[in-house]
């Protein structure tokens, strides 16, 4: 979000964190009540027999404090980058990129789809150990006599699960 009254140089950063927490806070509020309301519905057409709409749900301050907030300069970014040729943006104040704080964004951004990408890998990983024991199933009930002596089925069988011990270590 950018904020139009919070300046580009960090010249006064006390000033513009506590006008960016004001403002944030502001926008908590406005969010935390709409959660309320979406709370207080969802919570009337499970049971509305015992819907009780003057008890809170959750609590929606520690909500709020548990939101990171990020004060961001995306021209800083631009020009510590040197993607800015053209513009004479002054970029006092950002030594580093680290100190534009997008770099915190990116990194929190990441990490909001991590247990998603992680479920998704289980999923994955647990499809395969299925395919490996349907795959051990049909190759050692098949009816009839195997090719396979039974240390070579041993064998084949180890070095199946060392294979999916390996993917999931990944």
């Amino acid at each position: 979000m950018i904020l139009p009254w919070v300046s580009e140089s960090k010249s006064d950063s006390n000033t513009t964190y506590k006008l960016a927490g004001d403002y944030l806070l502001g926008i908590c509020v406005t969010v935390s009540n709409h959660m309320d309301r979406l709370d207080q519905e969802t919570a009337a057409e499970e049971d509305a027999a015992n819907f009780d709409p003057d008890a809170d749900l959750r609590d929606y301050d520690a909500v709020a404090k548990s939101l990171p907030v990020f004060c961001v300069s995306s021209r800083a970014f631009q020009k510590l980058n040197d993607r800015l040729e053209r513009d004479e943006f002054d970029c006092t104040g950002f030594e580093s990129l680290e100190d534009t704080e997008i770099p915190q964004l990116q990194k929190h951004a990441k990490l909001l789809t991590e247990a998603g990408r992680i479920a998704s890998c289980r999923c994955f990983l647990n499809e395969v150990a299925q395919l490996f024991n349907s795959m051990s199933l049909w190759a050692n009930n098949d009816g009839e006599q195997s090719g396979l002596s039974e240390s070579e089925k041993q064998r084949e069988e180890a070095r199946l699960r060392g294979q999916l011990e390996g993917l999931q270590r990944v």
